[in-house]
């Protein structure tokens, strides 16, 4: 991170993590235990100065039969919004 900040790169930080930290498409939800692991990132990534922005939910509406899952996409950006 230092590195591309000092090459002047801001980055988007996906709070999804592979495997135990992302909505699950098929049977979308949102729980605070999902709701802690984004703050963890959001808390490691927060002292450094390049950071643009936090992606929420990346592909988890890939396709029109997917879009129930929008609601909890929702949920997620106004509980981190509320957080930062």
């Amino acid at each position: 991170m230092e590195t591309f900040s000092n090459a002047g790169i801001y980055t988007i930080i996906d709070l999804s993590l592979p495997g135990n930290g992302s909505m699950d498409r098929d049977a979308p939800s949102w729980t605070t235990n999902l709701l802690d692991l984004y703050i963890e990132t959001i808390n490691v990534f927060s002292k450094y100065n390049n950071v643009l922005a936090y992606n929420v939910g990346n592909e988890v509406v890939i396709a029109a039969n997917g879009t129930a899952a929008a609601t909890f996409v929702k949920a997620a950006t106004r509980d981190v919004k509320a957080y930062l």
